[in-house]
């Protein structure tokens, strides 16, 4: 999967180039993007997405990638998610089945809806207008685009 910002906007043909013998920038590769950030957890998930690749002339395959993720960052849910469908594996020394890595998926996902961005923990510990607001209703655990999803 890519990021916007790793696609550069298709430029036209030089003036005077033969038909078919210009190709147009194209969008990085996952494994590319990688290499960049390999301290990405993102990254690495977006490359299991992808069905893996070479890294440094090394090969990844999908779940390899989500097990790197989780290296990075143990507590992304999205690469907790696609763990739990390659059957799970092992984090941390610890092997977590399909169903396991579906309850980390949840747990981390709740975690992270519920908490309130950086930038405004800190404008609620000031008493700014922010703090004054009412909080958002247990259902959408925190996080409007989850309303419904997490019960």
């Amino acid at each position: 999967k890519l990021i916007s910002s790793d696609i550069a906007p298709p430029s036209p043909p030089p003036r005077g180039a033969r038909p078919g013998a210009y190709d147009p920038p194209r969008p990085m590769a996952d494994a590319e993007a990688v290499e960049l950030d390999p301290n990405s957890a993102v990254k690495w998930t977006q490359l299991g997405d992808a069905g893996g690749g070479s890294v440094n002339a090394k090969a990844y395959n999908s779940k390899e990638c989500y097990l790197k993720a989780l290296k990075l960052k143990p507590d992304y849910p999205e690469a907790w998610n696609n763990l739990g469908v390659e059957g799970g594996g092992t984090v941390a020394g610890r092997c977590y089945s399909q169903d396991e890595c579906n309850e980390k998926y949840t747990e981390c996902l709740e975690r992270a809806c519920s908490e309130p961005p950086a930038a405004s923990r800190g404008a609620a510990a000031e008493g700014s207008a922010s703090a004054s607001q009412p909080p958002m209703s247990q259902g959408s655990m925190g996080h409007p685009a989850w309303a419904g999803h997490l019960a």
